[in-house]
């Protein structure tokens, strides 16, 4: 169920986008076929872009979108494995989309503080940027 709760809110994500004009790659986990003593057996493979990206998206003269999705509260985990990335500011954003009771927050890396810092969030559909 949790990871149906994610596919849901990264395909979502990637809607929302698309209808915002950006061209996105949503990565979605893979199916393997593992053999047991009982037979043939589907399994559901993690597919992360680096171990931690679910979108990618890309809209004529904006950097490149890198995104994750998730519905964890803990978001430290998450930061760190982002962090581990060489990622290039000039041309990369990189956002955390959380889901988080009906709206969803949007981290961005901020590079001067080094940190991820709540940038906005969607509301009904609706974008809201926090002054900073």
């Amino acid at each position: 169920m949790k990871r149906k709760k994610g596919l849901q809110l990264q395909n979502w994500i990637a809607k929302y986008l698309e209808e915002n004009g950006w061209i996105v790659h949503n990565q979605k986990p893979v199916s393997k076929m593992l053999t047991t003593e009982k037979g043939n057996i589907w399994i559901s493979q993690r597919n992360d872009i680096f171990g931690c990206i679910d979108i990618i998206a890309k809209k004529k003269e904006e950097k490149t979108l890198w995104i994750l999705a998730t519905h964890d509260v803990n978001l430290e985990r998450r930061v760190e494995k982002l962090k581990e990335i060489g990622w290039d500011y000039n041309v990369d954003c990189v956002e955390l989309w959380q889901k988080k009771d009906k709206k969803i927050k949007i981290y961005r890396y901020d590079i001067f503080n080094q940190k991820f810092e709540e940038y906005g969030f969607i509301y009904r559909k609706k974008f809201f940027l926090l002054a900073s």
